[in-house]
């Protein structure tokens, strides 16, 4: 007697194959829809350029907690214009390639 001759059989494999197939096609288009990858992309080529930490975002949240920069939104500003002028001024003068360490 084969195997695929019992219904219930035959389900029990359609609904395997089907439940295989939306969870491959689920985390790849959460892959390629999702704003965390190309984020996640970007702070590593920043961080291997040496513009940036490697973990950025706790970088940015310590400094909030320390009152150095200040949320609107999804934005971290800094919170004194005269400090983000000076920051700006240094950056101007140095190159930024190669990182020196």
């Amino acid at each position: 007697m084969n195997q695929w001759s019992n219904p219930g059989t035959v389900i029990v494999a359609g609904l395997e194959a089907f439940l295989i197939i939306f969870s491959a096609c689920t985390l790849a288009f959460m892959a390629v829809y999702s704003l965390t990858w190309p984020a996640c992309l970007a702070f590593a080529q920043f961080a291997i350029r040496g513009h940036t930490p490697v973990r950025l975002m706790r970088f940015l949240e310590d400094a909030r907690q320390r009152d150095i920069l200040r949320t609107a939104g999804p934005v971290y500003q800094f919170r004194h214009a005269r400090l983000q002028d000076h920051l700006a001024r240094q950056a101007g003068q140095r190159t930024l390639w190669p990182p020196s360490r």
